[in-house]
């Protein structure tokens, strides 16, 4: 995840600005940069637009990796309480999806 410069390496096929600017903030924390990158997290996290638009279906998948790189080793989330509540709206709305998907009403 860019704003906690918690990639273990480059995206794959990652631009050199990119890599430029994933090594500031891994380097420098730049607590700006961060801030506008978490603000996006929050915007995307409350659509309902995939968060994989390359394969809509790993929904579940791409949710459960971003919990895992969005939370510290003791559970807590990183940013606000906003990260927190638009990543448990989203949750909820996969939720609602899969048992719609079952033919359970809602």
């Amino acid at each position: 995840l860019l704003s906690t410069g918690r990639l273990d390496a480059d995206p794959k096929g990652a631009s050199e600005s990119l890599k430029l600017v994933r090594k500031l903030i891994v380097e420098n924390e730049m607590p700006a940069c961060r801030a506008v990158l978490f603000d996006r997290l929050k915007r995307e996290l409350n659509t309902t637009k995939p968060l994989n638009r390359n394969d809509p279906d790993s929904e579940r998948a791409a949710l459960t990796k971003l919990e895992m790189l969005l939370k510290t080793n003791d559970g807590k989330f990183i940013g606000d309480d906003e990260v927190k509540v638009a990543f448990a709206r989203r949750q909820e709305e996969l939720r609602k999806m899969l048992l719609r998907k079952m033919g359970v009403g809602i």
